[in-house]
């Protein structure tokens, strides 16, 4: 069975205040690795030059998981289900606009290689996009065909 919790969200704007509800969520516990100490100073980096971090643990709020059948969630909302659809439309839609707005532009050209190169090329993309003054994709592009070895001519 879920309980609801409070939770705190501040409205946006210039005079921005608190509001505190009821919700469906659990807490949630992780360790996350913090760049900065206690007091938010740089921890520096190690003799390989590496960034030194330290371990955190943070408490969060998840919503997935809490709410186990339909009847829980008609519950929710006494029994109306009108109510219940729409506040699934709305659920749905604000996923689908965060899992469109999470995707990078460059994902496409950086498919299938570890985060690390990933990160590199999308970075190497940027970089020759603004250097050379053209669009992302033009440099994307560039970057792809110089990447592939077939693309490379062949010393005559």
């Amino acid at each position: 069975m879920f309980e609801l919790i409070k939770m705190v969200k501040n409205t946006r704007g210039k005079d921005s205040r608190p509001i505190e509800f009821m919700g469906i969520g659990k807490e949630v516990t992780r360790t996350v690795q913090r760049e900065k100490d206690a007091e938010g100073n740089d921890l520096g980096k190690n003799a390989d030059g590496t960034l030194i971090t330290r371990p955190e643990i943070v408490t969060e709020v998840t919503h997935e998981g809490v709410l186990t059948t339909i009847d829980e969630a008609l519950e929710l909302v006494e029994g109306n289900t009108q109510r219940l659809l729409d506040c699934f439309a709305f659920g749905f839609n604000k996923d689908q606009y965060q899992h469109e707005a999470d995707k990078d532009e460059l994902d496409a050209y950086v498919a299938g290689l570890e985060e690390p190169k990933a990160k590199a090329r999308k970075s190497a993309i940027r970089a020759l996009a603004k250097t050379l003054e053209i669009t992302l994709t033009e440099a994307a592009e560039l970057v792809q065909a110089a990447a592939r070895p077939e693309a490379v001519p062949a010393e005559a």
